[in-house]
């Protein structure tokens, strides 16, 4: 029997369930699919099949994912899953566009290519792209931070409003592996941007202290991100303790989905962009330094608006510390219209209270020096109080407010190291779903350097199918 999958003008596959021995691939990992020319091997103790997939948007391994049906999820990507029933292991359903067909395997043949056709998609769920990122990224309790590379070749083969919201998060996903240059030319491409190239600008070189002078007297500092850069929480970072002597007490951030004061520590369910080794120290800090940290942002009509009336509510009416507002691009342009109203110019206008802003987020261009810059610009509006470039470099996971040490971390004795990733020990410890201190991708490197501060920790070596190749403790002392 022979069928073929279509779904739309998307992609075209052929499946076969072949039943195979362990000679015809080169490597066996219990719960995974793993290629093997173009062939998708799963086994377990209990079953034993191959699944080869026609589809070049797939080059990843994919491991198995329990659902809350008892059931085990093999594979999911756009609008298509092979599920495995777990009570029953010789029983697959092949899912598409929610039509369902089931495979007894025990009855395969040599070479069975089974199948379902079906007419062209009338609608796309926009949750998809965002579902199965997240499926790619979340492979266990360490993140999969060479996700991004699967993303990018998925969305090589998706329509035009798939590839609009692969492309909004998958600078994101980049990010979160300590890749900005990377992260930051993708974005451009998908924006079409050449925003932060400018030949007017004019670079006057600053410093914390300075910034800090600027806005020490003022109610209210936002200050805004690139939602895909590591430096721009690195100089909030940096901002924290000078800000908080200045009686600062408030820090409202977009990025997080809940007020997490009551937390003893930060996790990755906390925010999407918090999945960012550097946003997830920020929060630590705040935490450390004694600020109260709240949630504001809500998507949907009036998200402005709304996220002014929160704040005004959590923050500005108890009168009892001043507030940072850490946002992201356009929410501090002070300029506006009645059709496009800014978080920056409601509070203005509505609440009677004018916020010192600062852009770092439009001029992004590297000046290959660990500086901050002020910038001025004939050809672009200056809709901030200060706008700044932002060249610096991640020192250590502390912002310096603590020693830290260099020390190497030796790859060479291990065969094909991709990732090293490390977690304060306490939180590993203790935390269901920790979040990371420092990333790197090893990228062919023997050896990686990094910085940490005073403090214990543990450091994990993973491989590209992430999993742990080595592991051990980390102590840094004074």
């Amino acid at each position: 029997m022979k069928k073929i999958i279509k779904i739309g003008n998307l992609l075209l596959l052929n499946i076969f369930f072949i039943n195979c021995s362990q000679n015809n691939f080169n490597r066996i990992a219990n719960g995974y699919f793993i290629k093997n020319n173009n062939e998708w091997v799963y086994t377990n103790d209990s079953l034993k099949f191959c699944v080869k997939f026609n589809d070049t948007t797939i080059d990843s391994p994919i491991r198995f994912f329990k659902n809350k049906k008892g059931k085990y999820l093999l594979f999911k990507t756009l609008n298509r899953e092979i599920i495995l029933n777990k009570k029953n292991p010789s029983k697959l359903t092949i899912k598409v566009n929610n039509i369902k067909e089931n495979i007894e395997l025990e009855n395969l043949n040599e070479k069975l290519v089974h199948g379902l056709t079906f007419n062209k998609i009338t609608s796309y769920k926009q949750k998809e792209p965002f579902l199965i990122s997240d499926i790619y990224f979340n492979d266990n309790k360490i993140k999969n931070y060479s996700a991004y590379k699967y993303l990018i070749k998925i969305n090589e083969n998706t329509t035009d409003i798939e590839k609009q919201y692969f492309n909004q998060i998958i600078p994101a996903y980049i990010s979160f592996s300590n890749l900005d240059s990377i992260s930051d030319t993708y974005f451009d491409r998908f924006t079409n941007s050449a925003s932060n190239i400018d030949e007017s600008i004019q670079y006057q070189k600053t410093s914390v202290d300075s910034i800090i002078n600027a806005v020490k007297n003022n109610e209210i500092l936002m200050i805004n991100e690139a939602h895909h850069m590591s430096n721009s929480r690195y100089l909030m970072g940096l901002m924290l303790k000078n800000l908080y002597n200045n009686n600062f007490r408030y820090l409202a951030i977009e990025g997080i989905n809940n007020d997490i004061n009551h937390l003893k520590d930060i996790n990755s369910e906390i925010g999407f962009y918090t999945n960012n080794f550097v946003y997830a120290n920020l929060l630590r800090e705040a935490k450390k330094i004694g600020f109260t940290l709240i949630s504001y942002d809500q998507s949907g009509k009036d998200r402005e608006l709304n996220a002014a009336k929160t704040i005004f509510e959590k923050a500005i009416k108890n009168n009892d510390g001043k507030i940072i507002i850490y946002c992201g691009f356009s929410h501090v342009n002070e300029i506006a219209t009645q059709k496009y109203p800014s978080l920056a110019n409601i509070l203005t206008n509505k609440y009677k209270i004018n916020p010192f802003t600062i852009d770092q987020s439009y001029f992004r261009k590297k000046t290959g020096k660990n500086n901050i810059y002020l910038v001025e610009s004939n050809n672009k509006k200056i809709q901030t109080d200060l706008t700044i470039n932002n060249s610096l470099k991640i020192e250590n996971n502390c912002f310096s407010l603590r020693n830290s040490k260099q020390f190497k971390i030796d790859l060479s004795k291990y065969k094909n190291p991709e990732s090293v990733v490390i977690y304060e020990k306490t939180e590993w410890d203790n935390i269901k779903k920790p979040l990371p201190v420092f990333v790197k991708l090893a990228e062919n490197k023997k050896e990686i350097y990094t910085n940490l501060c005073v403090g214990s920790y543990i450091v994990f070596i993973n491989n590209i199918y992430n999993e742990t190749i080595k592991q051990y403790e980390l102590m840094i002392s004074e």
